[in-house]
C-alpha cells in the first residue's frame, strides 16, 4: 500500500431519521485498545442513549476491522458503519454512532441507511489527509551541482523541505516509494 486515507482531525455529525437522533463521533486511532477507551468515552458523554455502535480499522494497511451493533439487530449498525469506512480508504480510524430512540421503529434498512448516513455526516466535519509512503534524503552537494540536484529532485516527485547553505549546501528531502528502485 503506496498511500493510505488517515483522519487528520476528527469530527462529529448529527442525522435524524423518524425522531431518532444518531449522533457520530469519529477519531483518529492507532489500536484496537486505544478504540475501546474512545468508545467507553462516548459511551461515559452520552450516558442516556439506547445504543452505542462502533466500526473501526486500525493497522498499517488496515488489517483489523472490528464492528458492534450495540444492542441493534444483527447487521443493521455495526458493519454499514464499516462499510462506509472501507468505501473512504481509511485506516486509523473509529466511528461511534449514539442513538436516541424517537419513538418510533425503523426496521432493518431503516436501521441500515441511518447508521451508514450518519457516519457520512461525521465525516464531512473531519479532516482527512492522504499519507504516501516514502523516505528522507539529507543531501550534502557543491554549490555546481545545486541546479542539477533540483532539477533530478523535482523530475522524481521530491520536497526539499529544509536546506542550508556552508561551505556546501545540505538538503533534507522527502520523496515517495520505499527508496529501492521506487
Amino acid at each position: 500500500m503506496d498511500e493510505k486515507r488517515i483522519i487528520f482531525r476528527g469530527g462529529s455529525g448529527e442525522i435524524e431519521v423518524k425522531k431518532s437522533r444518531f449522533i457520530a463521533d469519529i477519531f483518529a486511532v492507532r489500536t484496537p485498545e486505544e478504540a475501546a477507551e474512545r468508545i467507553a468515552a462516548c459511551r461515559k458523554k452520552y450516558y442516556d442513549a439506547r445504543h452505542h455502535c462502533s466500526a473501526f480499522i486500525v493497522g498499517e494497511q488496515g488489517e483489523t476491522m472490528r464492528s458492534s451493533d450495540d444492542g441493534e439487530p444483527q447487521g443493521t449498525a455495526g458493519r454499514p458503519m464499516l462499510e462506509v469506512l472501507k468505501g473512504e480508504n481509511l485506516t486509523g480510524v473509529l466511528a461511534v454512532v449514539t442513538r436516541y430512540f424517537g419513538g418510533t421503529l425503523l426496521g432493518t434498512g431503516g436501521l441500515t441507511r441511518a447508521y451508514a448516513g450518519a457516519v457520512s455526516e461525521g465525516l464531512s466535519h473531519c479532516e482527512i489527509l492522504t499519507a504516501h509512503r516514502g523516505f528522507r534524503l539529507v543531501l550534502r552537494i557543491g554549490y555546481t551541482d545545486l541546479g542539477k540536484a533540483q532539477y533530478i529532485l523535482a523530475e522524481q516527485s521530491c520536497s526539499v523541505t529544509d536546506s542550508s547553505y556552508g561551505a556546501d549546501v545540505s538538503l533534507t528531502v522527502l520523496c515517495r516509494g520505499d527508496g529501492i528502485g521506487s
